[in-house]
């Protein structure tokens, strides 16, 4: 029985290290879109100014409202990959407070997690 807990134990751990990296490939990938979008907005600009002095300002009507239909696109994107990191960093924090047996409570001020256990704060 002990040799089947510790292989339970070390598959939770496994478990663990894979959905933390998961959610950290996300954030990743989070600021890459984010970079990406001010990078297009950058563009846009450069677009705006360059059809403006050549006198282009329908053709680029429909091409700016293109780019935003993309834009919005991704950070429809955005907000989805940041809610699905932000719940799986949850669900891997409950996981450890209840392995180690402390107590949790959201910080709101700074929206992180403490982890409580009598006498001590663990802040994250």
């Amino acid at each position: 029985m002990p040799k089947e807990n510790a292989t339970l134990e070390t598959l939770t751990a496994y478990l663990l290290m894979t959905e933390e990296a998961i959610a950290h490939a996300k954030e990743g990938e989070i600021e890459a879109i984010a970079e990406s979008l001010d990078r297009r907005e950058e563009m846009i600009h450069r677009l705006h100014d360059q059809a403006e002095n050549r006198g282009e300002k329908e053709s680029l009507q429909a091409l700016m409202e293109k780019i935003y239909a993309k834009e919005e696109e991704l950070q429809n994107h955005l907000h989805r990959l940041r809610d699905e990191a932000k719940e799986q960093l949850s669900r891997i924090h409950r996981g450890k407070v209840a392995r180690t047996g402390y107590k949790q409570s959201y910080d709101s001020p700074e929206g992180g997690f403490i982890d409580r256990r009598i006498g001590e704060n663990h802040r994250r």
